[in-house]
């Protein structure tokens, strides 16, 4: 079958076995073809193919967008996930993801994010009244330049967070400047200046991981400079805004059965986590994966006739989608 391959395509052929390929195509990888199925592109007269990207330990990575499934499939890893890179050789990658540590994929189907760089400057501020604001902070102590806080709390995905600057008297009147280097860029992020001898840097997290905040008094860097901040992802699922369209409620021995899960917003962030509870037989399938924006699909196979008990989670086992447990009654073959 064509899977999500079109007659359009191209890819780079992964590997020969006998008379059939292995391609990795940008909108699938790991597809399997006849050779006499298969027509060698040609590279244009004056062009070069743009260089394989070779991952090392260290690198900051994700899953591309056109690939659909990973080979090894997704596990606990969302489309949108930033891991860093553990091993790499040219076959398999190992990356360690905030959802799933010691991740396995293959280098075609994994990009590089390049840390995006947030920078603003504000210079001495004035001595007047403090502002009062809300939020996360991050305490450290430097020395004519203080770093402190008004309140202690997790850095959250979604929540203002606020670094905290106290200015002696005695400084001199240089520029602040503070440089942000993440997974994603904070937005907004913006210096203020509270009139009172202090500076707010306040900023809002767009997903977890791990966030570096470099500071520097004029070209000096601050004490205790980068600031490493750990970001959390503390949104609540809720799991009666997760439905299924159509309801397994009946199949054939040895035929998927769909199951095609829709997430409507505020939701949370899952994942759905299916689980047999009872019947003849285990399943002999279980499947599930990201597609567009709000949707899963999925499928579970069953080689044994009988009446199962199916379970669909979202984000554990405890929150039960819409109408879960299924029970879904597995015939022998179809009826006539």
């Amino acid at each position: 079958g064509w899977g999500s391959v079109t007659k359009d395509s191209v890819g780079v052929v992964a590997s020969v076995d006998g008379s059939s390929a292995n391609i990795d195509f940008p909108e699938q990888t790991g597809w399997t073809a006849d050779i006499d199925e298969l027509e060698v592109i040609n590279q244009p007269s004056g062009t070069q193919a743009a260089p394989a990207t070779v991952l090392k330990s260290g690198d900051r990575v994700r899953v591309k967008a056109s690939v659909t499934n990973p080979k090894n499939g997704w596990g606990k890893v969302a489309r949108t996930s930033v891991g860093l890179v553990k091993t790499a050789n040219k076959f398999e990658v190992i990356v360690d993801f905030p959802e799933q540590a010691d991740w396995p994929g293959i280098p075609s189907e994994l990009e590089v994010v390049v840390n995006t760089k947030a920078t603003q400057q504000l210079k001495k501020p004035k001595q007047a009244a403090r502002k009062k604001h809300e939020g996360a902070v991050v305490k450290t102590d430097l020395t004519t330049i203080a770093c402190s806080s008004t309140k202690d709390g997790p850095i959250v995905v979604g929540n203002a967070s606020e670094l905290l600057i106290t200015v002696g008297k005695d400084s001199n009147d240089e520029p602040l400047s503070v440089s942000v280097r993440g997974p994603m860029m904070p937005g907004p992020m913006e210096v203020v200046d509270n009139e009172d001898g202090t500076l707010s840097v306040w900023f809002t997290c767009r997903t977890m991981g791990k966030y570096e905040f470099d500071l520097s008094w004029g070209s000096v860097p601050l004490k205790e400079s980068p600031f490493v901040v750990d970001v959390v992802n503390m949104i609540v699922n809720d799991p009666t805004k997760v439905s299924i369209d159509p309801v397994p409620a009946e199949g054939i021995i040895d035929v998927q059965i769909p199951l095609n899960i829709t997430v409507a917003p505020g939701a949370g962030s899952g994942p759905p986590i299916i689980t047999h509870v009872s019947g003849p037989a285990e399943p002999s399938s279980i499947e599930c994966a990201p597609s567009v924006a709000g949707k899963y699909f999925g499928n579970v196979t069953y080689s044994k006739a009988g009446t199962y008990k199916l379970q669909i989670g979202w984000g554990d086992n405890s929150s039960n989608i819409n109408g879960s447990p299924f029970e879904i009654k597995v015939e022998a073959s179809q009826k006539s």
